[in-house]
């Protein structure tokens, strides 16, 4: 992976060589090397980045640094001395590197003027302290930040709106001497420092410092220094025994992990830990570091690009709710294929061989009656918690008596309802008679779409798709309305093709999905340069329709209005319609409903318009130019990339990395004006068996 930002990097003044290769004799095999590696700045740092794929690293004052110090004039001018060095030594590379600033904690105005002159006049990024400040005539004081007095301080931070990294150091004094002086195996990684950090950044939460200053952004290392593992603990003291005894902070730990505490990979490279601080803080507070020349550039980059993560996508719904995919004949994606309009070599290739290796679950494509077929069957099912649903009419909705609620059907049957969940079309009847008429115009696209049968296809010579197991696509590079797309179903079997076009060149926008078909002549017409193999293949296909080319008009989304242009632009539109489903069924279950109708949907719609709007905004994007669907979206390194927004660009990963559960439980905490403890049901729920193999429990 490149572009990788390193941020917990450290170095050492030159003067200090001989010191500094003395006290990594003492951890360090070969102290000779290491001295050489935190003394040097950009010669071997950068070799190393560019090896490893760093784009960027933040430097910062190796420990203990100037918090070693108990003087208080030496630790400020040692701080100063420091800070002028780095700034000098990289400036020649401000593309590839940046500095934390070293302060001297010895006094919180000093300290906050120091702070303010590194970001403000030497650019830094923010600061690195190495826990708390030695002090006193023998240095066996301790000078914690969470005091009021700090406030000074931490107001400058939140000013100059830089993070603050709170670093470990190794004990000192007599806390050295009662603690850890017959146990010296443990000072450092093993222990010791995450002992120090953890009392440190729980001492700030406690005393207040994050609700005086809620702003503020603090970074610790190595996977949280043991927090992330004791949350539910430490949650569970504070909000049901310290606070009715008097603990005053305003917030859980957890909303202060959410709002004010990042953490980085720096040192800890494990995956399974990692996962579970996915999971119990999610990734947006999640950062890469090395942790460099303590730990190897190798050892940290190679596991970071390697890590597998198992997530959610629309596959994961259909185990937890038991669905019989082998009726939906599917077909498992290997790969995503565009390719070249005209020759139809592949211009761009999104490999899918490891998607279930790092999301948990295989990336499926059902036909959509097949698919429809499965879903209905197994809610008619009797097995399963509750009430099996039952198929009571099968017909056309002629009124619907919201005041009674009572349905008629066009056959004469009636229903009766409590809440009508619908999944039709943008034009739909329902639709209209409950009041919901979206303004809508013809799509600028228009779509065709027809079926070829791979036998077929192979036994007149033509090119056997299937054997791609892959979403192929045929243009949309180009910045234009002209694609094919590809989607195989039916375990290969059949070969099922959206043909996109100007609306000018064919507009189809008046016509039924119940019309009649429509000549093959029509399908090929506009599309006269084509691939010669696809072109071949689209002239056996069968049951050419047109597909739906409406839009509704933006900021029009009523209830619950969750409609997805499901052609296959974004495949995601699939998904988006399953993960719907999933919201209703976790909102209306035991564990979550009290019985209000209206805060279940009010919560369902605070959560899904987001995420739905986000993909739709991105399906839209990607009916225009495919390097903005996700997959394709990753392909940085091809001639024709090009994305609208870089930085807003949607992708695999933030699909995946969604934990509905965990956002309905945020979300109905919030509602009912309550903390948000997790003593809820929290991720894959218990039992689920994955398709590996792997049945969840608590030691999972």
């Amino acid at each position: 992976m490149q572009g990788k930002i390193a941020l917990e990097e450290a170095f050492a003044l030159p003067r200090f060589h001989e010191k500094t290769r003395w006290w990594a004799s003492l951890f360090a095999v070969d102290p000779e090397k290491h001295a050489a590696e935190i003394t040097d700045i950009a010669d071997l740092r950068i070799k190393y980045m560019d090896k490893h794929g760093v784009g960027y690293t933040i430097l910062s004052y190796t420990a203990p640094g100037v918090q070693d110090i108990w003087d208080p004039k030496e630790a400020h001018a040692l701080a100063g001395e420091i800070n002028d060095y780095i700034a000098e030594a990289i400036r020649p590379y401000p593309d590839r590197f940046g500095a934390f600033a070293t302060l001297s904690m010895h006094e919180p105005h000093e300290a906050a003027a120091e702070l303010k002159r590194c970001v403000s006049q030497l650019g830094f990024k923010g600061a690195l302290v190495n826990d708390t400040q030695r002090a006193g005539p023998d240095g066996d004081d301790m000078i914690f930040y969470d005091d009021p007095s700090w406030d000074i301080f931490w107001s400058a931070v939140t000013e100059l709106n830089v993070p603050f990294y709170l670093h470990p150091r190794n004990p000192t004094g007599s806390i050295h001497d009662k603690l850890w002086a017959k146990r010296k195996w443990l000072i450092g990684p093993p222990l010791s420092f995450a002992h120090g950090v953890s009392l440190h950044l729980l001492g700030m939460v406690t005393n207040g410092v994050f609700d005086r200053h809620p702003e503020l952004q603090v970074i610790i290392g190595h996977l949280g220094e043991h927090l992330p593992f004791d949350v539910w603990r430490i949650n569970h003291w504070f909000e049901d025994v310290k606070k009715p005894l008097g603990l005053s902070c305003k917030k859980t730990i957890r909303e202060y992990f959410a709002r004010n505490i990042y953490i980085t990979t720096s040192g800890h490279f494990s995956t399974p830990t990692l996962e579970y601080c996915i999971t119990e803080l999610g990734p947006d507070r999640i950062l890469f570091s090395i942790d460099y020349p303590f730990e190897s550039f190798g050892d940290a980059c190679d596991w970071f690009d390697g890590v597998r993560l198992k997530g959610a996508n629309g596959t994961r719904w259909l185990y937890e709710w038991g669905v019989d995919m082998a009726k939906g004949d599917g077909v498992v994606l290997k790969k995503l294929i565009n390719r070249d309009w005209r020759t139809g070599e592949p211009i761009s290739v999104y490999d899918l061989d490891d998607y279930e290796e790092r999301w948990g679950y295989v990336y499926y494509m059902f036909h959509r009656q097949y698919m429809h077929s499965m879903l209905k069957d197994c809610a008619l099912q009797e097995e399963g918690e509750g009430k099996a649903a039952e198929l009571k009419v099968n017909h056309q909705c002629e009124d619907i008596d919201l005041t009674t609620g009572t349905i008629r059907f066009k056959n004469g049957t009636r229903a009766e309802h409590d809440l009508i969940i619908g999944a039709d079309g943008i034009g739909s009847a329902v639709r209209g008679i409950i009041g919901i008429r979206p303004a809508k115009r013809p799509a600028d696209q228009s779509c065709l779409h027809a079926n070829v049968s791979t036998e077929q296809a192979v036994k007149a010579g033509l090119v056997d798709y299937s054997i791609d197991s892959a979403l192929e696509y045929w243009g949309g590079q180009e910045g234009k309305w002209d694609k094919i797309v590809l989607s195989p179903c039916n375990g290969g079997k059949l070969l099922s093709y959206y043909c996109f076009f100007p609306r000018s060149v064919g507009d189809y926008s008046s016509h039924a999905w119940a019309a009649e078909e429509l000549p093959v002549e029509e399908l090929l017409a506009p599309f006269p340069a084509l691939d010669a193999q696809v072109l071949a293949h689209l002239s056996i296909g069968k049951e050419v329709k047109p597909e739906n080319s409406l839009s509704q008009k933006a900021g029009e989304l009523s209830f619950a209005e969750t409609f997805i242009q499901m052609m296959p632009h974004q495949s995601q539109g699939a998904c988006m319609a399953i993960e719907d489903a999933a919201a209703l069924g976790i909102l209306f279950s035991k564990p979550y409903f009290r019985g209000d109708i209206a805060e279940a949907l009010a919560v369902y719609q605070d959560m899904r318009l987001p995420r739905v709007t986000r993909v739709q905004s991105a399906a839209a994007k990607a009916a225009y130019n495919i390097n903005e669907r996700i997959g394709f979206s990753a392909n940085k390194d091809i001639a024709t990339y090009k994305v609208e927004d870089e930085k807003n660009k949607l992708t695999i990963e933030e699909m995946n990395a969604y934990d509905m559960y965990k956002d309905v439980e945020e979300r109905l905490a919030e509602r009912r004006s309550q903390r948000f403890t997790a003593k809820y049901i929290h991720g894959l729920p218990l039992g689920l068996e994955l398709p590996n193999g792997v049945v969840i429990s608590i030691n999972s």
